[in-house]
Order: C-alpha cells, then structure tokens, then sequence
C-alpha cells in the first residue's frame, strides 16, 4: 500500500511574525528559519556555509536583512542567501549561498513545501 506524502508542512501563522521577527523550526530534521523582512516571510536554512555553525541566533538587521554567524563573523542576505563577506571578512565570493526554503502563505498559515529543489523533506 503506498504512504501518501505530505506535500507541505504548516510552520506557523503569518499573523504571528512580526517585522524583524525570525523563529526556527525543525521538520524532519531540517532547521527552517523564518524571518519578516520588507512585510515578506521568507525560510532559509540557518547554517554557516562556512562551517555549519547555527545561525539563527546570530546578529540579524531585520532593515537590511543581513544575519551574521556568531563564530566567524560571515555574512548572508536572507532575502537571497548570497554570502556578502566570508569569515573573518574574507571576500564572499569563498563561501557558497545559503540554502532557500520555498514556502507559501494560504489563509494565514506559513506552509514550507515539502519538494524543495535539492529533494524532499
């Protein structure tokens, strides 16, 4: 017999975040990171490219949307998961981006997909 899947999973209500808020979850042993910025929610995954530190209590500039790993000092734009400065200060280009989460909003409830681009959740 075969399992149906899910194909998203809920993580909160939206009405709930507020602006500069990031809260993290962890579904199916994946830590998700939701942050507002701009009025958007966007998911991303809260680990250093660097060195796999967790980020989600990290200095984050909810204005710029730039979070920043506390043991090396890397820089990230959330909105993209571009790296702007490497460890140490080092040039961006020497880290890979930040992994993204495509989530959607439907009657107030964040839902993260469960097929991502790198495979299921």
């Amino acid at each position: 017999m075969n399992e149906l899947r899910k194909s998203s999973f809920s993580l909160c209500k939206a009405s709930e975040l507020q602006e500069g808020e990031r809260r993290k979850f962890v579904v199916n042993g994946n830590d998700v990171l939701l942050v507002k910025v701009d009025g958007r929610i966007l998911a991303v995954e809260p680990m250093c490219t660097h060195d796999g530190t967790d980020m989600s209590r990290g200095k984050f500039d909810s204005v710029s949307g730039v979070i920043e790993c506390q043991k090396h000092f890397a820089r990230f734009d959330v909105r993209t998961g571009t790296p702007l400065t490497g460890p140490f200060g080092a040039d961006a280009d020497t880290q890979p981006p930040l992994r993204l989460y495509r989530i959607r909003i439907e009657d107030d409830q964040v839902l993260l997909e469960a097929n991502q681009e790198w495979g299921a959740i």
